[in-house]
């Protein structure tokens, strides 16, 4: 196989860059833009495996340093699939990777809108701390390795590009008004894995069997994400504010209180990170909750019903002890996200 002659890499490893290498292809007839976390430390593998991606992906870019104003200069039009090398994940960085990974979602900038939708490859040394991203990746770590691998020449390189570009362009354009999203069963995996998994296998046309085999390949890498997500500093808010919402009739938390609730969280399970009011409002920004003024005590969240809504559903998302648990089921925010869940497992 192409990929096990120059890279030392794991048989899923593999799976998932030929099933991304593929979905380049028709991306563009799908909702979502497929996407490939590699994390590498300073290493030749990381180096191929850019190369051989750079020569089977459509249109393929590889970019070693970009921010988002040149993103946003690329031509985007041209869907290319960029090979993102090293490139420093900043807030704002974030957000337009998030935008440009949904089809119809357009980024605002001078005045225009731009459609910055497309495949992407992110290479760095660490994971993904994004979760919106890192649920919605095929995910790829490399390790040294001493074995000797032939050297992927000049030539080489061009006689991969002209064997695997003319076959997949051929592949585009024989399946290209087949692609639709296939009826395989994806209850098991999470609903942002669903989406990656149900976005692969619409570019897999005309064979089951590997459209199915998605589900199976993603399964661990979606139960790492859950564990990781239970464990993060987000489902400890996500529990504090689940207390909140069953606290008598509390109409109101503030950033300082919840900071508090959260710390008695913490201390409990013997962690002694102590978290400050100012942690936590940012915490909550980035689970997408807006903190308003509440009297003369700070900022907060007033608990109306639409709040406490959301609140249940990412405590859901987000493996929350408590909701895990089956121990919080006092209201009718409750009752819902457990027939919403109970929907999703059947």
């Amino acid at each position: 196989m192409l990929l096990t002659r120059f890279i030392d890499l794991p048989e899923e490893c593999v799976r998932k860059v030929a099933y991304f290498g593929l979905a380049t292809w028709p991306a563009d007839r799908v909702h979502a833009a497929p996407v490939l976390s590699i994390t590498a430390s300073l290493t030749s593998q990381s180096i191929v495996l850019l190369q051989l991606l750079a020569l089977v992906c459509r249109r393929a870019l590889w970019l070693g340093d970009v921010n988002p104003a040149a993103l946003c200069s690329l031509p985007m039009h041209l869907r290319p699939t960029l090979l993102l090398d090293e490139v420093h994940l900043g807030a704002s960085f974030q957000r337009l990777l998030r935008a440009s990974s949904v089809q119809g979602r357009y980024v605002a900038r001078n005045g225009r809108t731009l459609d910055l939708y497309s495949p992407k490859v992110i290479c760095s040394r660490e994971p993904l701390r994004d979760p919106w991203l890192a649920s919605r990746a095929l995910q790829v770590a490399l390790a040294p390795t001493r074995q000797r691998l032939p050297l992927l020449d000049r030539e080489t390189s061009e006689q991969i590009a002209e064997e695997f570009q003319a076959k997949l362009l051929m592949y585009r354009l024989t399946n290209y008004h087949k692609v639709c999203t296939p009826s395989i069963d994806v209850e098991e995996l999470t609903a942002p894995t669903q989406s990656l998994a149900r976005s692969l296998a619409a570019c897999v046309v005309g064979d089951e069997g590997l459209q199915s085999a998605l589900v199976s390949l993603l399964r661990q890498q979606d139960r790492e994400i859950q564990v990781e997500r239970s464990a993060g500093l987000e489902s400890v808010v996500l529990e504090a504010l689940l207390f909140c919402c069953h606290d008598g009739n509390r109409s109101t938390v503030r950033a300082a209180e919840l900071a508090e609730i959260t710390n008695t969280i913490l201390t409990g399970r013997g962690q002694g990170l102590q978290l400050s009011a100012e942690t936590v409002g940012w915490k909550l920004k980035l689970l997408g909750f807006h903190t308003e003024p509440i009297g003369s005590g700070g900022k907060g969240l007033y608990l109306l019903d639409e709040v406490r809504a959301r609140i249940h559903g990412l405590a859901r998302d987000y493996a929350v002890p408590s909701v895990q648990q089956g121990s919080m089921k006092m209201c009718p925010q409750c009752l819902q996200a457990d027939d919403v869940g109970g929907e999703r497992d059947r």
